[in-house]
C-alpha cells in the first residue's frame, strides 16, 4: 500500500512541475514578443483630427512614461477581469511609432491567456466582455490590424491566436502615440513583467 500511495502522488508532483515550467516558458515569450515587438510599427496613418483628446499621434499633448504605461496596462487588467481570463501573463514595452525607432512612444501590452474550448467561441466571449465594458468594434481611425480589434479611450487592443500554442490565446494592447521620450536606449524598452499586475482582481 505504501508503494502505491507513492506512485500515485509523483505524477502529480511532475504535473505540477510541468505545468509551472509551461507556465514560465509563456511567461519568457509573452515577454520577449512584447520586446521584440516594440520596435514595430503598424500601418498608421495620421487621423484627420490630429488635435482630438484621443487621436494617434498627438504628441503636442505628451504622456509621462507613467501616464503612457498606465494608459494601456490599465485596459489590460480590466480585459482580464472582465473576461475572467486564466493562465494571464503579460509584458510591457514602449514601441517607437515610426520605422526609425524615434519619439514619440507608445505604450504596448503583450498579454497571453488559456483559451477554454473552441477558440473562435472563446474569442466572442472575450469580445462580449470587452463591448460590455464600453470597447468599440474595430480599429480607431488611420489604424489598421489584421484579427478582432476593438478600441477604447484611444487604446487598441487586438486578439489573435499565441503564436507558438494555439491553446493559448494573445491580446497586444497599443497605447496613443504621446510619450516624447527618447527611449533608444532605456531599459524600459527590454520589456518589464507586468504578470502580477495582471492577475490582481
Amino acid at each position: 500500500m505504501p508503494n502505491t500511495t507513492i506512485k500515485r502522488s509523483m505524477p502529480n508532483t511532475t504535473t505540477n512541475r510541468c505545468h509551472q515550467q509551461a507556465r514560465q516558458a509563456l511567461l519568457a515569450v509573452t515577454v520577449g514578443v512584447a520586446m521584440l515587438s516594440a520596435g514595430c510599427s503598424l500601418v498608421l496613418h495620421k487621423p484627420h483630427s490630429a488635435n482630438s483628446a484621443y487621436s494617434v499621434d498627438d504628441s503636442a499633448h505628451p504622456l509621462s512614461d507613467d501616464q503612457g504605461m498606465a494608459q494601456v496596462v490599465g485596459p489590460a487588467r480590466q480585459i482580464a477581469a472582465a473576461a475572467d481570463l486564466h493562465s494571464v501573463t503579460g509584458g510591457f514595452a514602449f514601441s517607437s511609432c515610426n520605422d526609425q525607432g524615434d519619439p514619440p512612444y507608445r505604450g504596448k501590452v503583450t498579454m497571453s491567456f488559456l483559451i477554454h474550448g473552441d477558440s473562435d467561441a472563446y474569442f466572442q466571449h472575450v469580445r462580449a466582455a470587452m463591448v460590455s465594458h464600453s470597447w468599440s468594434d474595430g480599429a480607431p481611425p488611420g489604424q489598421r490590424f489584421f484579427g478582432a480589434t476593438l478600441n477604447k479611450d484611444g487604446v487598441t487592443a487586438n486578439m489573435n491566436l499565441f503564436a507558438s500554442d494555439h491553446s493559448y490565446g494573445q491580446i497586444d494592447l497599443y497605447g496613443q502615440c504621446r510619450n516624447t521620450t527618447d527611449h533608444h536606449h532605456d531599459d524600459k524598452t527590454n520589456g518589464v513583467d507586468i504578470t502580477a499586475q495582471l492577475n490582481a482582481r
